[in-house]
């Protein structure tokens, strides 16, 4: 069925809560700010880098500019923990035995995408790697599908995009392509009883059905 695979990265291929959570709290304590609960930092995740700081620092909005240095640069150099969710390496390995197109696409800065992706041992297995500031548009501006789409050759109706939140979503549909949703990420449960995905799978390997 499908050819072209656009992967969303956390929440989708790896679990990188933990990262993510210390990453915040570390920028929040070198402003004096005190620490925040892991759950409520989640909950802004999505929208990329400065959104998550915009949201985290809503009442210290002065801070967020210095902020996102700080958290891009703490990225950088820090010792990655993210892990891979079952099925993901197996199956990404699966799909390009069978000649698919694979690409990531994500709000994280490309950067701590490629980190992330070397360290985990599977940065090799995709065609194109698209962190947030890699390209002028991000998710879920359908210019980023368009873009994959247009330089690779790929036929929209044969490509997919997989994602763990309503920004994948949208972003699938903006660019006119299907979307299967993965439900063990980080969006919650109210958001995702609302997406209207074409296709909703709790098991990464479940993709492989559409092949």
């Amino acid at each position: 069925m499908y050819k072209n695979f656009l992967f969303d990265l956390d929440g989708t291929l790896i679990d990188s809560s933990k990262d993510i959570i210390e990453g915040v709290n570390f920028t929040l304590s070198t402003f004096n700010i005190p620490p925040m609960d892991g759950k409520l930092i989640m909950s802004y995740v999505g929208k990329g880098l400065r959104q998550l700081l915009v949201s985290v620092l809503k009442n210290y909005p002065e801070h967020v500019d210095k902020a996102y240095l700080i958290q891009k640069d703490y990225y950088d150099v820090k010792e990655v923990k993210a892990t891979l969710y079952e099925g993901v390496e197996n199956t990404l390995k699966t799909l390009k035995e069978q000649n698919k197109k694979l690409f990531v696409v994500t709000n994280k800065p490309h950067t701590p995408t490629l980190n992330v992706l070397k360290h985990l041992k599977i940065d090799y297995l995709f065609d194109g790697i698209y962190g947030a500031d890699i390209l002028p548009f991000h998710k879920p501006s359908p210019l980023i599908t368009n873009y994959i789409c247009d330089n690779f050759n790929l036929n929209k109706e044969e490509t997919i995009f997989i994602g763990d939140s309503i920004t994948d979503f949208e972003t699938a549909k903006n660019g006119k392509i299907d979307f299967i949703l993965v439900d063990y990420g980080f969006e919650n449960s109210e958001i995702l009883a609302e997406i209207k995905a074409d296709y909703k799978f709790s098991n990464f390997c479940d993709i492989l059905k559409l092949t």
